[in-house]
């Protein structure tokens, strides 16, 4: 927070500069997660799941893992996962809430019944849901959530939010205009911004 304040300073023109964290949802630590963020002067929080069993499925390094799985079980195992993190009441939003499409594994079946589950969940847990491009840049080619999941959130009454997931400063912002169109389309006029953990809705 030191180093944010800091920079602020040294702008010639003043900024609006939020300061959030992305943590790991395990639920084995959710209370050390829950104490640790209250000590810290957060404007959001984003709690996300990357890890099914202890496998890391989002790093390419284990990609090979999917052919483990039946694609239906793993997506069930992972939604259900996502539910338990939001319903841990830790976080402001959920990151990438489809995270599991990201190198192109899909079930044939149709998992509507998963999206409207976990979109129920994130109302009634009051989290936003993280409309989130970096799908653009893996193998699934597609923003998270898919657009029917997002159709799903919409009914359901669930605010969003926008993301990046910048990992280089190239990356920041990088397709927000998709995402933008991608949420009006669906129906959304509003996103959702946090300061000190206090949301306000503000016009897309």
């Amino acid at each position: 927070m030191e180093k944010v304040d800091g920079a602020k300073r040294k702008l010639k023109e003043p900024i609006k500069l939020k300061v959030g964290v992305e943590v790991d949802f395990v639920p084995d630590f959710a209370n050390e997660i829950k104490e640790a963020l209250k000590a810290l002067p957060f404007d959001y929080v984003i709690g996300s799941v990357h890890f099914i069993e202890g496998w890391a499925f989002d790093n390419p390094k284990y990609v090979l893992e999917y052919q483990k799985w039946d694609p239906v079980k793993l997506y069930e195992k992972y939604f259900m996962a996502v539910q338990v993190c939001a319903e841990s009441k830790i976080f402001d939003i959920i990151g990438h809430p489809d995270l599991i499409k990201k190198f192109g594994f899909k079930p044939k079946n149709d998992i509507m019944d998963l999206y409207l589950a976990t979109a129920k969940v994130f109302k009634k847990n009051n989290v936003c849901v993280e409309v989130n491009t970096s799908g653009l840049r893996y193998p699934c080619k597609e923003i998270y959530p898919a657009k029917q999941f997002l159709k799903i959130c919409y009914a359901e009454g669930v605010q969003i939010t926008f993301g990046s997931d910048a990992h280089t400063p190239e990356d920041i912002g990088k397709d927000f205009d998709k995402a933008i169109s991608l949420a009006k389309e669906v129906g959304y006029e509003y996103t959702a911004t946090f300061t000190l953990r206090k949301k306000q809705l503000k016009e897309i």
